[in-house]
């Protein structure tokens, strides 16, 4: 047998290699709802029921509110499966929200049974529907992408910054009764009112402050958000706001005093000397207007909400029904028009009673602590103006967002709803048929 140098050095295969499949590189895992690392859909459900609703001009004066409901009853669902899979991972908000939820439902019940189907509203500033849309979009919040996470701010500050544009040419080329009105030469943006707009535009300003102070790449870009909306606070005219933006600005401060910090706060101040220059330059009546604490509650008028109280002391008169609470006790000739702009603490414990009112200052609580974000300082800010107006539709959604809403961690792992196919099907569904017939109906009835 003839032995070859070719065959002495010739390599034969090991057992291992002749089995071993060929080397591939991997594709990025890739979940049922798209890419793990990409949006969502509770991603997508979430920004288009609180960010999608707002890009209407204030020109449909009788859609000021069915928009934002539909954006409410579009998420309400999936809302309910996340609270669902919050309390039984032993979450003490989410099992507070449930509660105050449905100890509204059974005032909403009562005051329908009590006085008549007048006694429940589907849309309006403070309904069963805005508090229970509300918990939902909080409850969805925590299931959000990594990128959905990151993505609320910018969003939220984008948002704003639409809103500072249309409120410039309200201000500058807008009157009263126009297709972009302004109030008392005040701007309102994209929103009903000059002090949801100056409510808006605070948060905006407090997340770029928060932002700033934290994030040290690009340098500019939260320094100009809050120049920018700083400006449109100052446009809004709202003194509320303001006031609020400052208590923000000034914890932020308390928190992270670094030279960041203070770019960010100085931009915002200078961004509201501008927007009170372009007041003066136009004529604008810069007062708090409507802002104003609400005549009945500031004229002493105490008498008349202890009496509403007692007589319900727990379930209370049901949401949106504070007036006719009032009503009741001194006669409709006696209550001004704007006493529907009770500020959140009498507003609650007169449509929630006592005990409800309770069970909703612990889910705010229990939530704050719970989800100890960046975002907490924009949901505070939005809640220090309902101490003195009206927790509204408006502002409600955006600030469950950014209460719901945690800094996304590197390699901490994510919540996730895996609803599967048919889970999502039945899901939109859901939200999406309640929505379009509230949308169709108000086309049909003008609003």
């Amino acid at each position: 047998m003839s032995v070859t140098l070719d065959s002495l050095t010739r390599t034969r295969p090991r057992p291992a290699e002749v089995l071993a499949p060929p080397t591939v590189a991997p594709r990025p895992a890739r979940g049922r709802r798209g890419m793990a690392a990409g949006w969502t859909g509770v991603d997508l459900v979430v920004v288009l029921a609180v960010v999608a609703p707002s890009a209407y001009l204030p020109i449909f004066e009788s859609w000021v509110q069915i928009p934002r409901t539909m954006g409410l009853l579009l998420v309400l669902p999936l809302g309910v499966v996340a609270l669902s899979r919050l309390a039984r991972d032993g979450s003490r908000a989410a099992v507070a929200a449930a509660a105050v939820v449905a100890w509204a439902v059974a005032g909403a019940l009562r005051s329908s049974v009590f006085d008549g189907p007048g006694g429940v509203s589907i849309t309006g500033d403070a309904t069963v529907v805005t508090l229970a849309g509300a918990v939902a979009v909080w409850a969805a919040a925590h299931f959000l992408s990594p990128r959905g996470r990151r993505a609320v701010v910018p969003v939220v500050v984008g948002l704003c910054a639409v809103n500072v544009c249309v409120a410039l040419a309200q201000v500058l080329f807008g009157a009263e009764g126009a297709p972009l009105p302004t109030v008392d030469g005040n701007a309102t943006g994209l929103t009903s009112s000059t002090t949801y707009l100056g409510t808006l535009m605070a948060a905006g300003v407090a997340l770029c402050v928060r932002r700033g102070a934290t994030e040290d790449e690009p340098v500019w870009r939260w320094p100009a958000g809050a120049l920018a909306l700083g400006a449109g606070l100052a446009l809004s005219g709202s003194i509320v706001a303001l006031g609020a933006l400052v208590v923000a600005v000034a914890s932020i401060a308390l928190l992270h005093s670094n030279l960041q910090t203070a770019q960010a706060a100085i931009a915002g101040a200078i961004g509201v000397l501008a927007g009170t220059m372009v007041l003066q330059f136009t004529g604008a009546d810069a007062r708090p207007g409507p802002d104003a604490l609400d005549p009945l509650t500031s004229s002493g008028s105490w008498d008349a909400i202890v009496d509403a109280v007692a007589q319900r002391p727990l379930l209370g008169w049901g949401l949106g029904n504070e007036r006719s609470a009032i009503v009741a006790q001194v006669g409709d000739g006696a209550v001004p028009t704007s006493s529907d702009q009770l500020d959140v603490v009498v507003g609650a414990v007169i449509a929630l009673g006592v005990p409800g009112a309770v069970l909703l200052a612990a889910f705010v609580w229990l939530a704050a602590v719970e989800n100890r974000s960046s975002t907490l300082v924009g949901a505070g800010t939005v809640a220090l103006t309902w101490f003195f107006e009206r927790a509204a539709i408006v502002t409600v959604p955006l600030a469950a967002l950014l209460l719901g809403t945690a800094d996304p961690e590197p390699g901490a792992a994510t919540p996730r709803l895996d609803l599967g196919r048919t889970g999502w099907a039945v899901v939109l569904a859901a939200g999406v048929g309640p929505a379009l017939w509230l949308g169709s109906t108000g086309l049909a009835t003008g609003g």
